[in-house]
């Protein structure tokens, strides 16, 4: 019988290994079931149903149902139907990842939600306020992406240091995030995106932050990590439509990168 993946930390071993107690609770009645029945002379005819609602709470305890979770998943590469809890996990059949499916599914959708709301919405403060919540929804996606692939990276063996730094290193701080991936796995989140580019990825990141936990107002700390020459400090971050179109694809290539580097090594 073949290994099975965890969805989660991608650790395999046999499938029994899997299995939760009322799995194998429901095995092993079954078993006895079996055996009880083959023993016996004649024709022997087990009614689960009726043994179930006799029961006060039509519970035994090896009765099994499975459960449902959130996202329902169709394994692209070997069409194992999976379902997991949360967004990102790997297949538990051949360990392939849906993270590349989700994120290009997620940065399109807010693609569409940026040109609808280019052709629908004309009033300038209600546009600016929706370029406000794609900037924050693109860059939430991105960090979601990436503090699920940490997960993969704190597999690897390292000293307690590394461990450490890796747990609390911040993906909201893109520049300094990709110069720790370079310097600690070589390879960057900013792999292949211009020097103009990475400077207004970073930008916008920080921007973020200040409309999540400044209400956008320009702060000192915004200033050293931006060298934003083009607001004052205390200045009201205004958000415009050519930013979010310019931002969309970048943060879609840093987290194919993120995803294709760390494959490379784990």
């Amino acid at each position: 019988m073949e290994d099975t993946y965890c969805p989660y930390c991608t650790h395999h071993g046999h499938k029994f290994k899997f299995m939760t107690e009322n799995q194998l609770n429901f095995l092993e009645e079954y078993r006895k079931t079996f055996l009880e029945a083959f023993k016996q002379e004649g024709i022997s005819t087990i009614d689960l149903d009726e043994i179930v609602n006799k029961l006060s709470d039509n519970k035994p305890k090896w009765f099994y149902s499975e459960e449902k979770q959130q996202l329902s998943i169709k394994c692209p590469s070997c069409e194992t139907h999976f379902d997991i809890l949360g967004i990102y996990g790997k297949c538990p059949k051949c360990n392939k990842g849906n993270h590349l499916s989700i994120i290009n599914s997620r940065v399109d959708d807010l693609q569409s939600q940026f040109v609808r709301a280019v052709e629908t919405i004309t009033d300038r403060h209600i546009r600016e306020s929706e370029w406000k919540k794609l900037l924050s929804f693109c860059v939430s996606e991105f960090e979601a992406l990436a503090i699920h692939q940490r997960k993969l990276l704190m597999r690897i063996p390292a000293i307690p240091k590394r461990k450490s730094d890796l747990t609390n290193l911040s993906f909201q701080n893109i520049a300094k995030a990709n110069n720790c991936f370079l310097n600690w796995f070589g390879f960057e989140i900013l792999d292949d995106i211009s020097n103009e580019d990475r400077n207004f990825i970073n930008t916008m990141f920080n921007r973020r932050h200040l409309i999540i936990h400044k209400a956008g107002e320009v702060d000192r700390e915004y200033l050293n990590n931006t060298n934003d020459s083009s607001v004052k400090l205390r200045q009201a971050i205004r958000i415009r439509s050519a930013e979010i179109r310019r931002l969309l694809p970048l943060v879609k290539k840093a987290a194919i990168n993120i995803i294709n580097g760390i494959e490379s090594i784990v």
